[in-house]
């Protein structure tokens, strides 16, 4: 959750309407959030999936909405301009996006001030992934000379003075001695290169994601800003640029685009209009369990900031762009739920009394946890995603079909696991240096080549001696035979995965359940572990299908 912390007052004069307080919770409340007044100190705790509201800016546009002083969907005002961002290759393999906006004729004070650079740290911190995904710089455009470069340099290519100093130090002496270098240095420290945004004349606007220059610093005398985002993925970035133009605007600025030169082609930032989803009026019926009309509909999606026309049987709802929680025509209904109230769909008690049971397979995931801690292993809980690389290459495996992330956060988590091992012997190779041997073990859900979820057993043992085929033909055993009574026969078969020869498969009333072996020395190799491993997977649905198929 994201905290949000302004003056009840300062939030009054976005708001542009005098309300009570206690009005302003509650309305805080149906929109979603948890408000609390401590003296004139608004706190409010925002959900990460809406970042337009990590401020009193996106807050108070909110509030406006939901209670009907300008509902609908949010008009900027946005012109196209000719200021640009020209983008280099040395920087592509540093940190590969940048965006920009410019924010024309603002008047800020000294709470405005302060509240823009509460949204920036607060936009770092959930939706930049501590700056990793996103970071963002806000400028003083009169200081410096469009147009501006975005370059990778070396650690010590230049000298400026960065914000909160009043002496030059290179990139290097930065991420050494600066606050902030020290904090966030790391994520770029390994890099050949550092990030640099800077200006006709080479003036140093920017070192994302750590620190800008002093000499761009905001301050209550500033007229025009100049707002930069980099990051490592485009569509957030964009959004980012958004978000903060849209909440700067609120001081009476003109927001002004930026054409951002890419060695990819060029874009203009931030669009700042609308997007267009359609939704089923039948699915808004059946969802909430009302048979709601037009104008219920289309006023409490105004109530939330969205346009709404009307097709037959269904709705287009126009929402602005800085609404990043908008992704499947469910969150549109979720937002009609809102916006006509939850306290007005009515209540009404269960018509049959029902006690709930434990469902018959977590019983049976709990039984195989006590049985593996029972045999001395150590449980383990991983991602549920992954790399092609790890779920393949590493295990010397063909790439296969798998359950693909359409817009990856990282190249590290690129598809919905389909085997437990490889997060395994991630775990083994972050936990080399420790005692001998290493006994662990992980339930859970893949997602198979028929892209259905499975639970599966996994465990591995690393140790110098004891891992062998013999071992862990033993604990095999072992299991089975507290699990079902020595249900199992096993059937040796060489795997890409194992030496050969030293794999077998587990079968339960002639279904393949499982394989287990010594894990091949090139995988080993692949995940960095200095000593030999044995492993096993099994399939848990397909144990509880075989014993049921017992005659």
């Amino acid at each position: 959750m994201t905290v949000v912390r302004t003056d009840i007052n300062f939030l009054m004069r976005l708001l542009k309407k005098r309300l009570n307080s206690e009005k302003i919770l509650e309305t805080l409340e149906q929109i979603g959030t948890d408000p609390e007044l401590l003296d004139n100190e608004l706190v409010v705790e925002i959900y990460p999936n809406r970042p337009d509201m990590y401020s009193p800016e996106g807050i108070a546009r909110a509030l406006r909405a939901y209670l009907e002083i300008s509902p609908g969907l949010p008009r900027f005002n946005v012109r196209n301009g000719d200021l640009k961002i020209i983008v280099e290759k040395s920087v592509l393999n540093i940190r590969p996006y940048i965006a920009g906006a410019v924010v024309r004729d603002v008047s800020l004070d000294e709470g405005s001030l302060e509240s823009i650079m509460r949204l920036q740290e607060a936009l770092h911190d959930s939706y930049g992934r501590k700056r990793r995904r996103v970071a963002i710089g806000i400028h003083d455009l009169d200081k410096v000379t469009p147009p501006f470069t975005y370059r990778g340099i070396s650690q010590d290519g230049v000298r400026f003075v960065p914000l909160g100093f009043d002496v030059e130090m290179t990139p290097r002496e930065i991420l050494e001695k600066h606050p902030k270098g020290v904090e966030y240095g790391h994520i770029i420290k390994d890099k050949d290169a550092y990030p640099l945004i800077i200006d006709r004349r080479g003036n140093v606007l920017s070192m994302p994601p750590i620190i800008n220059g002093e000499l761009t610093r905001v301050t209550t005398k500033t007229k025009n800003i100049f707002i930069d985002v980099t990051g490592t993925h485009l569509d957030a970035v964009i959004g980012a640029a958004e978000i903060v133009a849209a909440a700067i605007s609120e001081y009476g600025g003109e927001i002004e685009r930026v054409i951002v030169e890419h060695p990819s082609g060029t874009i203009v930032t931030p669009e700042l209009s609308f997007k267009e989803i359609r939704v089923p009026v039948s699915m808004i019926r059946e969802t909430l369990g009302l048979s709601l009309s037009k104008e219920d509909i289309e006023r409490s999606l105004r109530k939330m900031m969205y346009d709404v026309l009307f097709n037959d049987d269904e709705i287009i709802a126009r929402y602005p762009t800085i609404r990043r929680d908008i992704l499947h025509p469910i969150d549109v209904v979720e937002d009609i739920a809102i916006g006509y109230g939850y306290e007005a769909l009515g209540e009404e008690l269960p018509r049959e009394y029902s006690q709930g049971i434990e469902d018959m397979l977590l019983e049976e995931l709990d039984v195989i946890r006590e049985i593996m801690v029972g045999l001395g292993f150590l449980e383990v809980i991983t991602f549920t995603l992954i790399s092609d690389e790890y779920e393949f290459d590493k295990l010397r495996l063909k790439r296969a079909k798998a359950a693909r992330i359409l817009n990856p956060i990282t190249s590290e988590m690129t598809i919905v696991r389909r085997s437990l091992l490889p997060s395994l012997l991630k775990v083994l190779h972050h936990n080399k240096d420790e005692e001998l041997p290493l006994r662990v073990f992980e339930v859970g859900e893949v997602v198979n080549e028929k892209y259905k979820n499975e639970y599966r057993l996994a465990f591995v043992v690393m140790d110098t001696k004891i891992a062998t085929f013999n071992e862990i033909r033993k604990i095999i055993e072992a299991f089975f035979r507290y699990y079902c009574g020595s249900c199992i026969t096993l059937r040796m078969h060489d795997d890409p995965r194992f030496i050969p020869g030293r794999s077998a498969e587990i079968l339960v009333n002639g279904i393949l359940i499982g394989i287990f072996g010594e894990i091949h020395p090139e995988v080993l190799e692949n995940f960095d572990i200095p000593y030999p491993v044995v492993a096993a997977e099994v399939k848990i649905n397909e144990i509880i299908r075989a014993l049921h198929s017992r005659p």
